[in-house]
């Protein structure tokens, strides 16, 4: 069964990554996750062209990312950079 959590996390912009380790009581077995910043700044001018450029650049971010690591979540674009928030975890 899976849970889900929310962690308040301060500043996190400024750090652009951050690990996060859960541990399971009683058990050698602990999750590993990752939430990594990419900027997708679009330089488009017009709306639709902005969305395929974000989601270019991502898709090219995530396919070139570390195969040790799995996609589990993705926020949207936030802010003028288009900052994206990439939630991994460790296979």
């Amino acid at each position: 069964m899976a849970a889900d959590i929310c962690i308040p996390i301060k500043d996190f912009g400024k750090d652009k990554q951050i690990n996060i380790v859960i541990e399971y009581p009683n058990s050698e077995k602990n999750d590993v996750f990752k939430l990594e910043v990419f900027s997708c700044k679009d330089g488009a001018e017009n709306k639709k062209k902005a969305e395929d450029v974000v989601f270019n650049k991502l898709k090219f971010q995530i396919d070139n990312y570390d195969r040790n690591w799995e996609v589990v979540q993705v926020s949207p674009p936030q802010g003028e950079e288009n900052n994206i928030v990439v939630l991994f975890r460790k296979r």
